[in-house]
């Protein structure tokens, strides 16, 4: 036995076709996915990071903890319908009167 005789598989040259084909396959692949890879790399200076977030959590808690609670919007609310509601009556007692006023008949 001699080792430079070759020894020939017959389905030899169809796995290579079918790995050739699978190869080209792949590269088609990576093509199409290439510029999105490099779109994605180039966001990514730009996006928060954990530290980031915490820091805007905080400036976030801060802000809510200083706005009015419950208790003062509902006061709030309740003195604005006061002061509309005295204004309704004020302007129904005095139309009367403003009407006769700009209204005089000869």
């Amino acid at each position: 036995m001699t080792v430079d005789t070759p020894v020939h598989d017959p389905g030899m040259e169809a796995r290579v076709e079918r790995l050739e084909r699978d190869v080209t396959d792949i590269k088609a692949t990576l093509g199409r996915l290439e510029p999105i890879v490099v779109s994605m790399a180039a966001q990514i200076p730009y996006l928060a990071t954990k530290a980031d977030l915490e820091a805007l959590r905080g400036e976030l808690r801060t802000e809510l903890a200083r706005k009015p609670g419950y208790g003062a919007m509902w006061s709030m609310g309740i003195a604005l319908f006061a002061l509309t509601a005295a204004s309704m009556s004020g302007g129904a007692i005095y139309l009367p009167l403003i009407y006769r006023a700009w209204h005089i008949t000869p």
